[in-house]
C-alpha cells in the first residue's frame, strides 16, 4: 500500500478539521482528496507530509509508520499550489535543490543527469537557464513538480496545484499530469474542490465533507452511485423532487404512476441529474409528467431547458444540440418528461438502488 491513514484527527480550537478519517491509497495509483472548502483536504496532506502534526491517528507511507517521523525522513515530495520557487535561482538549480540539501549529496554529475532527466520529462529542456519570473504561471508549476520529483520520494502529494491558474491551461496541465504519472508511477494524492478536475485525473476519488470522509471510490462509480445526497449534490448538477412529484406521473390512460418506490410514506427527496430526462413532444407510452419550457439556452454542444411541471416544481434538463433541433422546441411550448434513471434517499436508508421507469 503505498499511502495508508487511519483514524486521523485534527482540531484547531473547537473546530474539528479531521474528524476520524481513513483511507487508502493503492501503490502507484493517483489518488484525488475532493470536497469544498473547510472540509479537512488541505488538512490531511498536510499531516501526510509531516508538516502538521495530528491530534490522534496514524500515517503510513509504502508500509512503514511515518506517524511521527519529521517531514525531512518520510520520503515526500510536496507540490504548492503557488510553485514557492526560489526566484534567484534559476530552471536548473530549483529542480536541483532536493538533491542538493540531500545527504550523503550525490555527485555533481548524477545531479546534472538527474535535472536533465526531469527537464526532458516536464518538457522544459530549453529553460534551464532561465528564471521563474521568466515563465508562465503553467511552465512554473511543470518547474514546481520536477523539483518535488528529483529526490525520487516515496509518495508525491499536490496541494490544489492547478488553483492558480487559469481554466485553459488548467484544463492542459490536467492531461499532462495524467500522462506524467503514468510514465512515473508514483504513488499520489492530490487536493482540488474541482470535480471535472478530480475526475479527469484520478483513478480514485476521496469526497470529503466536514473532515469526514463521505465516500471513495472510481470516478464514476461515485457519480453513478452516490451513496449519500451530499456526494450526489457536490458531483454535479442535479434535480431534487420529491416523492409526490415522482408518483404525479401519468402514464399513457392518463393515470396516475404506479409502482412501488423506496421511501414513499416516510421523508425521502428524489435524484435526478439534467442529462437524465427524456423529452418529447408526443406520449410515448411511457409515465411523462406535461411541462412547459419557461427558458431554452444553447450552451455550445448542449442546450439547457428550464422546465416547470404543473405542480409547480420547477427542472433543469440538459439535451444534446442535435436532440433539441429534432424536436425543433421554443420558449413556452409544452413538452412530455420521464426521468431514466432516479436515486432515492431517505431516513431509513441511507441509499436505495436507482430507479429506472
Amino acid at each position: 500500500m503505498g499511502i495508508e491513514v487511519r483514524n486521523l484527527t485534527k482540531h484547531f480550537g473547537a473546530f474539528a478539521a479531521v474528524d476520524g478519517v481513513s483511507f487508502e491509497v493503492p501503490s502507484g495509483q493517483l489518488v484525488a482528496l475532493l470536497g469544498p472548502s473547510g472540509s479537512g483536504k488541505s488538512t490531511i496532506l498536510r499531516i501526510i507530509a509531516g508538516l502538521e502534526p495530528a491530534d490522534s491517528g496514524d500515517v503510513a507511507l509504502t508500509g512503514e509508520d511515518a506517524t511521527h517521523l519529521p517531514v525531512q525522513q518520510r520520503g515526500v515530495g510536496f507540490v504548492f499550489q503557488h510553485y514557492a520557487l526560489f526566484r534567484h535561482m534559476n530552471i536548473r538549480q530549483n529542480i536541483a535543490f532536493g538533491l542538493e540539501v540531500q545527504r550523503p549529496k550525490p555527485s555533481r554529475r548524477v545531479i546534472r543527469e538527474r535535472v536533465d532527466e526531469l527537464l526532458h520529462l516536464v518538457q522544459l529542456h530549453g529553460y534551464a537557464e532561465r528564471y521563474p519570473s521568466q515563465l508562465s504561471g503553467g511552465q512554473r508549476q511543470r518547474v514546481a513538480l520536477a523539483r518535488a520529483l528529483a529526490p525520487r520520494p516515496k509518495v508525491l502529494l499536490l496541494d490544489e496545484p492547478f488553483g492558480a491558474l487559469d481554466s485553459k491551461v488548467r484544463d492542459e496541465l490536467r492531461t499532462w499530469l495524467r500522462r506524467l504519472h503514468d510514465e512515473v508511477h508514483v504513488t499520489s494524492l492530490f487536493v482540488t474542490h474541482d470535480q471535472q478536475e478530480a475526475f479527469e485525473v484520478a483513478d480514485q476519488v476521496v469526497v470529503l465533507n466536514r473532515g469526514k470522509v463521505e465516500q471513495m471510490g472510481p470516478p464514476q462509480e461515485l457519480y453513478e452511485r452516490p451513496a449519500t445526497p451530499f456526494v450526489t449534490e457536490f458531483l454535479g448538477s442535479v434535480n431534487i423532487l420529491r416523492v409526490e412529484t415522482v408518483l404525479g406521473m401519468q402514464s399513457q390512460d392518463e393515470a396516475p404512476l404506479s409502482v412501488s418506490i423506496p421511501g414513499a410514506g416516510e421523508q425521502a427527496s428524489i435524484y435526478v441529474r439534467p442529462h437524465d430526462f427524456d423529452i418529447t413532444r408526443e406520449r410515448n407510452g411511457r409515465p411523462a409528467w406535461t411541462a412547459r419550457i419557461r427558458r431554452l439556452t444553447p450552451l455550445g454542444g448542449l442546450v439547457r431547458l428550464d422546465l416547470d411541471l404543473l405542480d409547480g416544481t420547477s427542472l433543469h434538463v440538459q439535451l444534446t444540440r442535435e436532440r433539441s433541433l429534432e424536436l425543433n422546441l421554443a420558449d413556452g411550448e409544452d413538452v412530455f418528461v420521464t426521468p431514466r434513471d432516479l436515486k432515492f434517499f431517505s431516513e431509513s436508508r441511507a441509499f436505495v438502488e436507482n430507479y429506472v421507469i
